[in-house]
């Protein structure tokens, strides 16, 4: 079983109701984790965040497909908002977070893969309908 060792941040963190922390701060003080003595379990976490970042990928790609489907059954009104409105409420981008940053750079990223160009792309044929992934309903 892994041990980890609690690393206070700066900000005023409470606990509420469920034993889950608030933070009514701005972001934390990242740089207490520059000089960690074992960085397994940061390694760890970076590789955690990079498989949620591909998770999120492809649930918007998913969620585009899906939306594009559906716009054919519609209404024509409700078909023209949802085609203008097809990429709202996708995932939120992190790239001002210095955690974020150092993930980023810890795993030799040139570029943000959320803002990929290959991503972007795709997220566009799925968008018109011309990805040979689209979905025909």
């Amino acid at each position: 079983m892994m041990e980890y060792q609690l690393i206070k941040v700066q900000g005023a963190n409470t606990m509420n109701d469920n034993n889950t922390f608030i933070n009514n701060q701005e972001e934390p003080d990242y740089s207490l984790m520059d000089n960690c003595d074992n960085c397994r379990e940061l390694d760890e976490c970076y590789q955690l965040i990079d498989s949620l970042v591909q998770d999120i990928l492809a649930l918007e790609e998913e969620m585009v497909r899906w939306r594009q489907a559906l716009i054919k059954h519609l209404p024509p009104l409700d078909a023209r908002d949802l085609q203008s409105d097809i990429f709202d409420n996708l995932a939120r981008r992190n790239y001002d977070n210095e955690a974020y940053q150092a993930y980023l750079k810890a795993f030799g990223y040139k570029e943000d893969p959320m803002e990929a160009k290959e991503h972007t792309e795709l997220l566009w044929r799925l968008r018109n309908g011309t990805d040979e992934t689209s979905v025909n309903l």
